[in-house]
């Protein structure tokens, strides 16, 4: 706007501004105002007008090149900020929380000898009043009965007791005569259960585009970094600093040997930013890492998930426990992954248990003494082991395949650099987060699409063959024709024996290969020849391939 009005003289910009102030004020409506400009300005300068200030103050920042949502923080920073000063003189503290006069919540009683002088004074400590001044000087969140003080710009759950310690810290401050017997309790009581400080879990790290980091919290969109404040509640603080020009000092070393293949590097910098993440609707992913001992797998954890989310966003259960023990998906609650070294068949290939534990519907959980409680559980599931598992669990279907992303630890490490975790740990983290967050945003543009190298996809091919029976089968012994047909009795009888003699393991009913026919190869599984029923269309044994099971030859 200071633009287009320099371009005239003073009387104009005055005539100008007064337009623009009836608008604002509804004397005038967009008509008046442009009618009121006519004989002032170029017809391209009223329209520019009439757009600047029917703009709302998001699209004007915008216009002006400014960050509205730092604007918006700052704004609410500097709004507590007075909050807080104004409480603090009323009570008799300055902006530092310093005792400066005799606070309000301490009331003196004083007893007069004959000559009018105090002899004796009593004081009393008036509970409600300073609990609210405790209210402000520290702010607190609880959800769930869960208390969480906001320190250092993210909230962190405390125990009962150490609240009570501040209560008592506070007191020491006041003098011993005002505690009582039950004053800490009571005080206790009476600031816990302070309507202001209530909070719904669905407030808890609310929205998945802002990343707490120790410097401030990062926009993912934008990738601007934003000031703390204490109205974003978060109880999850990346234990880095968000540094676009941060350098690796020796973290790329490590992780060039262990992942040499250029696209799996940017896989695996897309899952970490994506596991560390508050997403976890856009895609139901879960992630097998897997590699023989001595390949850098407790390393590669250890220098990035564990060591960059704090241990109250983290979880290591083992999937069969949130079915066997009642109170265990309460600790589900706050946690964005869960990293186990569980991985039996039954584990990984029961979809259905992933798809509930990361649901956006929600689950009721319960900690032991507690009451129930329903939240949604944003945790993504990173399984770690040395091989991967034979699948040969009936369950085993299409949907996990579709699901799991597989990465490989193929590179062993001959000489172990005992210091190399230390290293990493107080030289790279904003490194190693701020290329995993970078990575992130760039997925976001991808509709958050990971990029899967071929080699991976592969992997994953390969290993679905392996653990599928029937598709290992028509793989290496079948022939698909849109013309070909085979009857059931003659393609069990081989398959069957392609399982004893070459998988070593228990064939799959015909039940069940009829299904993976269907919805593997689109093969007719109720086909007829001649009126008689039971051919499967589209496929055809191939004889030389078959010939070789000694047990059916004739």
């Amino acid at each position: 706007m200071n633009e287009l009005l320099n371009k005239y003289s003073v009387r104009k910009q005055e005539i100008i501004k007064g337009a623009i102030s009836n608008f604002k004020s509804n004397v005038t409506d967009a008509v008046g105002l442009q009618a009121s400009l006519l004989e002032v300005i170029d017809s391209e300068d009223i329209i520019r007008v009439i757009q600047l200030v029917t703009m709302t103050e998001e699209e004007l920042a915008i216009e002006e090149g400014k960050d509205y949502l730092l604007e918006q923080k700052k704004r609410e920073v500097a709004e507590r900020e007075r909050k807080l000063a104004e409480f603090f003189t009323r009570k008799g503290y300055n902006a530092k929380g310093e005792q400066i006069i005799k606070p309000k919540f301490i009331k003196e009683v004083h007893t007069y000898n004959e000559q009018d002088e105090i002899v004796k004074t009593t004081r009393s400590l008036n509970k409600n009043m300073f609990t609210k001044y405790l209210v402000v000087k520290y702010p607190m969140l609880d959800v769930f009965k869960m208390k969480y003080f906001y320190e250092d710009g993210v909230y962190i759950e405390k125990p009962y007791n150490e609240i009570k310690i501040i209560i008592q810290e506070e007191l020491d401050l006041l003098g011993d005569d005002l505690v009582g017997t039950n004053t800490i309790k009571d005080i206790a009581e009476l600031w816990t259960n302070t309507r202001s400080v209530s909070a719904m879990a669905k407030d808890l790290n609310k929205n998945p585009y802002l990343v707490n980091f120790k410097n401030g919290i990062l926009e993912l969109r934008t990738m601007k970094l934003l000031p703390h404040t204490m109205e974003l509640k978060t109880t999850i603080q990346i234990n880095a600093n968000f540094d676009k020009n941060a350098k690796s000092k020796y973290f790329n070393d490590f992780y060039n040997f262990t992942f040499p293949d250029k696209g799996v590097q940017k896989l695996v910098w897309q899952i970490l930013g994506y596991s560390m993440s508050l997403f976890f609707t856009q895609k139901k992913r879960f992630f097998i890492f897997y590699g023989d001992k001595d390949v850098g797998k407790s390393t590669f954890f250890n220098t990035t998930i564990n060591a960059l989310l704090p241990e109250s966003a983290r979880l290591h259960r083992e999937l069969k426990e949130f079915t066997q023990d009642k109170y265990a998906t309460a600790d589900l609650f706050g946690k964005v992954v869960n990293i186990n070294s569980e991985l039996s068949s039954e584990a990984v290939s029961n979809i259905e248990l992933l798809k509930q534990l990361a649901g956006k519907d929600g689950i009721t959980a319960q900690r032991k003494f507690g009451q129930p409680f329903s939240f949604v559980p944003i945790a993504k599931y990173i399984f770690a082991a040395n091989t991967l598992p034979t699948i040969s669990t009936q369950d085993a279907s299409s949907a996990f395949y579709e699901r799991v992303i597989l990465v490989p630890f193929t590179e062993k490490v001959k000489f172990k650099d005992r210091s190399l975790e230390d290293n990493i740990k107080n030289n790279d983290l904003d490194y190693v987060a701020t290329m995993a967050f970078t990575a992130l945003h760039e997925m976001m543009n991808n509709n958050f699409e990971f990029d899967i190298p071929e080699n991976i996809n592969e992997i994953l091919q390969e290993y679905e063959e392996e653990n599928n029976s029937v598709i290992s089968f028509v793989q290496n012994c079948c022939t698909l024709e849109e013309k070909g047909y085979v009857h059931k009795d003659e393609f069990m009888k081989f398959y069957v024996a392609y399982c004893e003699q070459e998988l070593e393991q228990t064939s799959k009913s015909l039940k069940q290969v009829k299904r993976i026919l269907e919805m593997q190869f689109d093969i007719n599984t109720e086909h007829r020849v001649r009126n008689i029923r039971g051919y499967l269309k589209g496929i055809t044994l191939n004889t030389q391939e078959i010939q070789h099971f000694h047990s059916l030859r004739t």
